[in-house]
């Protein structure tokens, strides 16, 4: 889709792979900086300031990885108003964990906005819902030409998926256990109500994925012992060497005051990683 130069507009934050694939194409990624104050979404606004003659594309990604946020039926609208009267732009929406939804549902842009199916690129995969990231099966629905160009590059990038892993995924998408949704939100409550009893930490309530995406950034300048915090990265750092809780600076998908926790693990074992959390911020000493 993109010649050298071309835009991508990405909303961030966003899944850490994105930026360099554009970048591999020749094109140039646009990030929209996306905070809590949207829920990480971004706004018909933001969309339409940052459009140029140069976009080729946008990112819509929902549930989002890594912050959980689920565009709603009246936000896709108010995107699909504005992308919808240029007609050169492509739409890629990556919809890989659509059946985890925990309030309302998933819904495609297409659906809302026929006359965008002709040029939306939605991508899914078995990885994250089916819990088959061994299988490494993923699959596209596009336009017929977009599609053809794909499988022609594809074939000489790399192998085809064994017919073991089609089957499986016939049999996946034949046998979705709804009841581990319900599950998962279990576990979201858990976590994210957790997070938000702790001293410092803010969290929105993801709506999506298995990921929660808390802002650590009050604790940028503090110390634990003879280190100082300066950001996310030295926040996990701390927190993996000090408490054994693992967690992914928010630097890798383009926010630098947060941290993903995945809540895709049993339930004791967010409530223990909670009071392990609540122990290294209450070491932290004052900002320096």
């Amino acid at each position: 889709m993109c010649d050298q130069d071309d835009e991508v507009i990405l909303p961030s934050p966003y899944w850490v792979s994105y930026p360099e694939q554009i970048k591999l194409s020749g094109a140039v990624p646009v990030i929209v900086s996306c905070d809590e104050t949207t829920n990480f979404k971004i706004t018909p606004e933001k969309l339409a300031e940052v459009i140029t003659p140069k976009t080729k594309a946008v990112v819509i990604t929902s549930p989002n990885n890594p912050t959980g946020s689920v565009y709603s039926e009246n936000e896709l609208k108010a995107l699909g108003n504005v992308l919808k009267d240029y007609s050169e732009i492509f739409i890629i929406s990556d919809e890989i964990y659509d059946q985890f939804v925990y309030e309302g549902k998933h819904i495609s842009l297409p659906l809302i906005f026929p006359e965008l199916l002709n040029r939306t690129i939605i991508t899914n995969g078995f990885s994250k819902v089916f819990a088959m990231t061994g299988w490494r099966l993923g699959y596209i629905a596009a336009p017929s030409d977009i599609a053809e160009a794909i499988a022609s590059f594809q074939s000489h990038a790399t192998g085809s998926p064994s017919t073991i892993s089609q089957y499986a995924g016939i049999s996946a998408l034949n046998g979705f256990d709804k009841s581990m949704v319900e599950e998962y939100k279990k576990r979201r409550d858990i976590l994210v109500d957790g997070l938000n009893q702790i001293e410092g930490i803010q969290c929105t309530k993801p709506n999506g994925a298995f990921y929660a995406f808390p802002n650590v950034s009050q604790f940028f300048g503090t110390m634990f012992e003879d280190q100082q915090i300066i950001d996310a990265e030295t926040f996990c750092h701390l927190l993996l060497e000090k408490q054994h809780v693992s967690a992914v600076p928010g630097t890798a998908f383009g926010e630098p005051n947060n941290i993903r926790l995945n809540f895709a693990i049993p339930k004791d074992l967010i409530t223990e990683a909670l009071k392990r959390i609540n122990n290294f911020t209450t070491q932290l000493a004052v900002k320096v």
